[in-house]
């Protein structure tokens, strides 16, 4: 009877550490989901970030083209004048 009793409450004692076990899973599965959608926020956020640098470079390059383009004409106004 004693080994039985034995049996028993390793048996619950087994059922208690595989209930601790698959909380302790559960808790790191929702701190791991957590974690990704933090970094797929972040990734998200990244990419905005990279497409609003992108539209500014080309913006700063368009307006370096201008400039270049209005200096070239005073250049070219500039020599008309002198010639005249």
């Amino acid at each position: 009877m004693l080994f039985v009793n034995n049996l028993t409450a390793s048996k619950a004692t087994k059922e208690e550490t595989l209930k601790q076990a698959q909380a302790t899973l559960k808790d790191a599965e929702k701190a791991l989901q957590t974690a990704q959608d933090t970094l797929k926020a972040e990734e998200d956020k990244m990419a905005e970030l990279e497409a609003i640098a992108s539209n500014k470079a080309q913006a700063v390059s368009t307006a370096e083209k201008a400039l270049q383009d209005v200096k070239d004409q005073v250049k070219q106004a500039e020599k008309e004048l002198a010639d005249l």
